[in-house]
């Protein structure tokens, strides 16, 4: 199972911001159903963009899953 979600965080820099928003994966309740515990959950982070200011009403919430391999 795979997913898509947003997330923003704030970070001195693009390593940092990777580890800040793998915390909030590991954190967030709605992904704790995908855990099965004999597996341990790989995530990829495919996309990361600096921002010159936060947008107004940022997403921050929800997931987009799908079967991987299809």
């Amino acid at each position: 199972m795979g997913f898509y979600t947003t997330r923003w965080v704030e970070a001195a820099d693009p390593g940092t911001a990777e580890l800040a928003c793998l915390e909030l994966l590991r954190s967030d309740p709605g992904l704790a159903h995908t855990r099965s515990g004999r597996i341990a959950p790989m995530v990829y982070l495919e996309e990361i963009v600096e921002l010159d200011e936060p947008p107004e009403n940022p997403p921050g919430s929800g997931f987009s899953f799908y079967r991987m391999g299809t």
